[in-house]
């Protein structure tokens, strides 16, 4: 039944501060309860009624004004946006690191008469892990760090190639290996303690810091990062020699620490971290109850027992009580995406000989010796997370709760990995439900240092392999894969409205098809949907009609090598085109690859 319109009362919205409010409020009363109240004067209860439904009034537009604010402009929500994330367990990427695999090479002395020449293995080097190399012909410049030792001595899968001769006689060889290396330069920084704080937290001094190397403090204790301080076990890899295969083996280890920590993120970027509360006299962690116990001496007193001590400690960890000594590692995002050939300096080395009583000035020519190359490009380099980004890798971070069962699992999973691991631009998972095997396939695409879609290198494949065997379930078989990147051009024909110069129209729309096909707007097996286009131009002021839009696939040169008839994939009925499931189209030179044509009349 409609409402008597005698009863509806005329009430102002417009009013929103305390005295807009109040004057509204006496306004009110005034028209509708003149005979009920008229004692308007400072002092009275029915005054104190109406102050405080203004004052309640005025709170509650000044925060819905403040919440408008910030949808208005997401800068000011990146903020409370990461505090939120804290809740999630997902700690935004400030930059990731690109790897790569780089060949290192040394110019080692030849033993032996004309005919039987072999290399003097007591010269074969040791080359630690932590060499620096640079790029040529960059700038600026691209440094790269190397993960692993290269001990030629134990290696029998180097390459060696005759390298100077003397006549016909070999003198010496080149001998060639590959390791991994990430991206980045390594800084220190040293913080003075001089007794500990609970919960201490230290600021990095930089913002664009991929990830912490090592935290040492005034003893040389090692701190381990966690993530989070009510974690105290840490898993390391134990490597051993194998003397009768010269195989490295390594096994996986756990073990208790105190000495942890784990980094924060502010809205600034810069990278905090942040130690427990207990020092060695106070820690309580060797008191957690045990279930091994469950059943001894716990009942005979007059006591409670709180349950919350079988999941964390009072402490979380040991405050430091000397000096820290961070050390981190500094990146400069898609620009660390190098192209091959470009590594050619090896500096901050340190080179080792298994044999003692060599000759000085034939080691220090092996040493001198030694230059480095990539064959291939480097990939996994990646600015900041977007605001977007940090909201959905934290939302799906939280749902996935660390393990990965369905394809969102996996996909969240890959987004929020470590950046030392190295970072993907796109990721599509598929079940295979062609037998009763549970195999998944992953594709993935990173960027080059172009900001352009590239395909991941091995490495990178091999780090997410790794990585996700803490999550899967044992009975899913991961196979890794790069996706099919598929370059296009777009061509379109309109018509222009008499009143308006032809070329400004066509300007505008080549930048609105720019800003549509935006390479990070796009994903896996993403239809291209012909109306929508054809309503986007049709907004444009000055267009008059839209003639036709139109692709065609691009291949060879600077583009992917990737070919596939786009109109074959078109389906006339829909207006749609239906691109595979591991494809990802990029229209990749948007200055280039956007074509237009304009007509009318002047």
């Amino acid at each position: 039944m409609a409402a008597n319109t005698k009863d509806k009362k005329n009430i102002k919205y417009i009013g929103k501060d305390f005295s807009e409010l109040k004057s509204n409020l006496y306004s009110y009363i005034k028209s509708y309860y003149p005979e009920t109240y008229g004692d308007f004067t400072q002092g009275t209860p029915g005054e104190l009624l109406i102050d405080t439904a203004a004052y309640v009034g005025d709170i509650m537009n000044y925060y819905l004004d403040y919440q408008f604010g910030e949808l208005l402009d997401p800068s000011e929500r990146r903020n409370a946006i990461i505090m939120a994330q804290k809740l999630f367990g997902y700690t935004p990427k400030v930059v990731t690191p690109s790897r790569l695999s780089a060949s290192i090479s040394f110019v080692i002395p030849a033993i032996g008469d004309l005919g039987e020449e072999v290399i003097d293995t007591r010269y074969l080097p040791i080359l630690k892990s932590g060499a620096v190399l640079e790029t040529k012909n960059i700038s600026p410049s691209v440094r790269f760090t190397t993960l692993d030792d290269i001990n030629f001595n134990t290696s029998l899968s180097f390459n060696y190639t005759p390298y100077k001769y003397d006549g016909d006689k070999i003198i010496s060889y080149l001998i060639e290996s590959g390791v991994e290396a990430i991206s980045g330069q390594e800084s220190s920084y040293t913080y003075t303690i001089t007794e500990p704080v609970k919960y201490l937290k230290l600021q990095l001094p930089e913002t664009n810091i991929s990830d912490i190397i090592s935290v040492v403090d005034g003893d040389e204790n090692s701190w381990y990062e966690v993530p989070s301080l009510a974690t105290d076990i840490i898993y390391y890899e134990d490597f051993s020699i194998n003397l009768s295969t010269r195989v490295v083996d390594s096994t996986l280890k756990r073990k208790r620490t105190p000495k942890r920590f784990y980094v924060e993120i502010d809205e600034n970027n810069y990278t905090y971290i942040c130690f427990g509360s207990g020092i060695e006299e106070e820690n309580d962690e060797e008191f957690i109850p045990n279930p091994d116990n469950i059943n001894k001496n716990w009942f005979d007193e007059d006591t409670s027992v709180n349950p919350e001590n079988f999941l964390k400690t009072k402490t979380f960890g040991q405050a430091p009580t000397s000096n820290i000594t961070v050390t981190y590692r500094v990146n400069n995002g898609y620009d660390s995406n190098i192209p091959s050939g470009v590594l050619s300096n090896v500096i901050n080395t340190e080179v080792y000989f298994s044999v003692t009583g060599l000759d000085n000035s034939t080691k220090n020519n092996v040493i001198s010796s030694v230059s480095c190359n990539n064959k291939w490009p480097a990939y996994g380099g990646k600015k900041e997370d977007t605001i977007e980004e940090i909201k959905n890798n934290s939302k799906n971070n939280f749902l996935s709760q660390n393990r990965c069962i369905t394809k969102q699992d996996y996909e969240s999973r890959i987004y929020s990995m470590p950046p030392k691991y190295g970072a993907v631009s796109k990721v599509r998972v598929i079940k295979n439900n062609s037998t009763d095997e549970n195999n998944i396939s992953i594709y993935l695409l990173s960027k080059d240092n172009d900001n352009k879609l590239a395909q991941c290198g091995s490495l990178l494949q091999e780090n997410i392999k790794s990585y996700l065997s803490d999550y899967r379930m044992l009975t899913d078989k991961i196979i890794i894969k790069n996706g099919n990147i598929l370059n296009i051009q777009v061509n379109f024909k309109i018509i222009a409205e008499p009143n308006y110069q032809k070329n400004d129209v066509l300007l505008r729309c080549a930048n609105e098809l720019k800003k549509y096909f935006n390479v990070d707007d796009r994903v896996f097996g993403e239809k291209i949907i012909k109306s929508r286009l054809y309503k986007l131009l049709a907004a444009i002021p000055g267009v008059q009609s839209i003639i036709n839009v139109n692709f065609n696939t691009v291949t060879g040169g600077n583009y992917s090598n990737y070919f596939f008839d786009i109109e074959s994939l078109y389906d006339v009925n829909s207006g749609i085109y239906y691109l595979p499931d591991n494809v990802v189209y990029e229209i990749k030179f948007l200055d280039r690859d956007i074509i237009g044509q304009v007509s009318g009349v002047e």
